[in-house]
């Protein structure tokens, strides 16, 4: 059978937040005939499938859930897209987090491929800097995904972070189940009925947002049973849904099943000593389980044996291949390697790239003029060249803004025992971009706009002029100033723990109070654009 996939990356955001825009601050639709809910309340969450615009769950209906039409049915009920959606408006600080539960191509279809579950995920703040009223900030973190890297044997410099000269390897795992799939055909009749992928799906499970305590918010999704392939990343072409199990297997260099993997953000407001200010504190913990089976191409029946694995011979009509399958302990000794050996092991990292985006509400047709990088401990700037950090910083009008500190928690838990350094880094490196930008499958602007037109009824001219405003956002969303990985040196294959922080300033007397309605109107057009850049609805499947 010829199976071929015509498949755009997963439906996300644009019917969402278009609904959210009306002309002008005064006439402002807040959304509550999508959701039932409003960005002018403190928190929400919900499951949303933006292939269907439908809520799929919300554990909490807002007050205004009465007024939800367009959110009730399902308009395309053969396919899903369904991410998790948080809100928090807090001191002065607006969130939203955007997390992939999974996707469904044809639920018609029988055919248990046509389905993914990959934990890619966007956390976008908007705020304004202690005192200024005229400009607004807004902070892209985006977790890109999970990075193996290796220091090989000839490299000059072993110092447990990946540079340059290392085996970088980018985990997929979109299409996770169409590649388990396609990996499965190679497989079969090959290798023992036990060697073969469990056909068990990915799940991402939702942790809701609620109040812990007095001013501290918590939320975030667990994902489990995640099936990822890593390739390398000097390897040009991408692992999208248009594969075959040759490419598969040819652009691949291991994958395996990660058992679970959690992100939990916890919110709080804490003090500063800066003096007049506070800090409203975003802890990101990274909660990555263990692998439960593990495949290496390459690894023969030597090298597998010593690690206490399995080899099989892979053969066809033009190639041939040898992969070593590892469960149990094997799959510690392998990834661990064996130097003496000359057979480097793995290391992972998590990655995520930011942005910063600086409106001026007064001359918001201009770029920004002042300062738009973030800099590190030593105030150099970052994105120049590869660099180890404990803390990216933004300054406004010389005074702290923004900062992502990674010193406050400079270890990391291997195994819920061990403590190692979990070093930051920087890395420059242009192969990570494009392959980041595969993965995303970036929107062309030119149909973000036909998407916006078609949706509101208004012709492409008549929109950009209403987006006037925030027109410049367009090119810098979806932008990175720098990409930054988490490393963890020792993996094992085993659990991780780590928690990184994001911190806003904020005026110390700030009261409590939220950001007022008239500012949602700037953070909306940026959440269409910014989330708009991973979409689109169109998911087909022919045979």
């Amino acid at each position: 059978m010829n199976n071929k996939k015509k498949v755009s990356f997963i439906a996300i955001t644009a019917l969402f937040f278009v609904s959210l825009i009306s002309a002008t601050p005064s006439t402002l639709a807040y959304g509550e005939d999508i959701f039932g809910h409003n960005l002018s309340e403190e928190k929400w969450s919900l499951i949303y499938d933006f292939a269907g615009s439908q809520v799929v769950s919300d554990p909490n209906p807002g007050p205004l859930s009465e007024n939800m039409t367009e959110g009730k049915d399902d308009d395309i009920p053969n396919i899903d897209s369904n991410f998790f959606v948080a809100w928090n408006n807090f001191q002065n600080v607006q969130s939203l987090y955007l997390a992939m539960q999974n996707f469904t191509w044809d639920i018609d279809e029988s055919n248990s491929t046509l389905y993914g579950c990959a934990p890619y995920q966007l956390l976008l703040q908007h705020f304004r800097p202690p005192g200024q009223t005229q400009y607004h900030i807004f902070i892209e973190n985006w977790f890109d995904g999970l990075l193996a890297y290796r220091e090989l044997g000839d490299d000059a410099t072993k110092n447990d972070v990946p540079d340059e000269e290392d085996a970088l390897y980018l985990g997929w795992s979109y299409y996770s189940e169409y590649h388990k799939w396609l990996v499965n055909r190679v497989f079969k009749n090959r290798v023992p009925d036990y060697a073969l992928i469990d056909d068990e799906k990915g799940t991402g499970t939702p942790i809701h947002i609620e109040e812990v305590q007095d001013g501290v918010y918590k939320y975030g999704i667990t994902y489990e049973n995640i099936f990822i392939l890593w390739k390398k990343l000097n390897i040009t072409e991408g692992l999208d849904n248009t594969v075959t199990s040759i490419e598969v297997m040819n652009r691949c260099s291991a994958f395996g099943i990660l058992s679970e993997l959690t992100f939990e953000f916890v919110v709080s407001l804490e003090d500063s000593e800066i003096e007049d200010l506070s800090e409203v504190t975003t802890t990101t913990e990274y909660d990555i389980g263990e692998m439960s089976e593990f495949w290496v191409i390459g690894d023969n029946e030597t090298r597998a044996n010593y690690f206490g694995g399995e080899s099989y011979d892979i053969t066809f009509p033009d190639s041939s291949f040898n992969v070593g399958y590892y469960n149990n302990s094997g799959i510690k000794n392998r990834i661990d390697g064996n130097e003496s050996q000359g057979i480097p092991g793995f290391s992972l990292a998590v990655l995520n790239h930011a942005n910063i985006i600086v409106v001026d509400r007064e001359d918001p047709d201009e770029d920004y003029s002042g300062e738009t990088d973030f800099i590190d401990q030593t105030g150099d700037s970052l994105g120049v060249e590869t660099k180890n950090i404990t803390e990216a910083q933004y300054d406004f009008a010389d005074q702290p803004a923004y900062k992502l500190d990674f010193a406050s928690k400079p270890n990391y838990t291997l195994n819920g025992e061990e403590e190692y350094p979990a070093p930051t880094r920087v890395l420059k490196n242009e192969a990570v971009k494009s392959n980041v930008t595969m993965q995303s499958d970036f929107f062309l602007k030119v149909k973000l706009a036909e998407l916006i037109a078609n949706t509101t009824g208004a012709s492409e001219g008549n929109w950009f002029e209403r987006l006037k405003f925030y027109g410049r956002m367009l090119s810098e969303l979806g932008g990175s100033k720098f990409f930054y990985m988490t490393c963890f040196p020792k993996w094992s294959g085993g659990t991780i723990t780590q928690d990184p922080q994001f911190t806003v300033y904020v005026p110390a007397q700030n009261g409590g109070r939220r950001i007022p309605g008239f500012e949602i109107a700037t953070l909306t057009v940026v959440s269409l654009v910014s989330v708009s850049i991973i979409l689109l609805a169109k998911h087909k499947f022919k045979k």
